[in-house]
């Protein structure tokens, strides 16, 4: 039980330093993408 709850904690941990990670990429591409039109 502890185990799991001990993955589950890195998986939300994960999770938010890819969303963190994906922001600013998203947000540098739309200048890019607006950039070549």
């Amino acid at each position: 039980m502890k185990q799991r709850f001990h993955t589950n904690l890195s998986y939300i941990q994960i999770k938010l330093f890819v969303s963190s990670f994906q922001f600013p990429v998203s947000s540098f591409k739309f200048p890019v993408s607006n950039f070549k039109t």
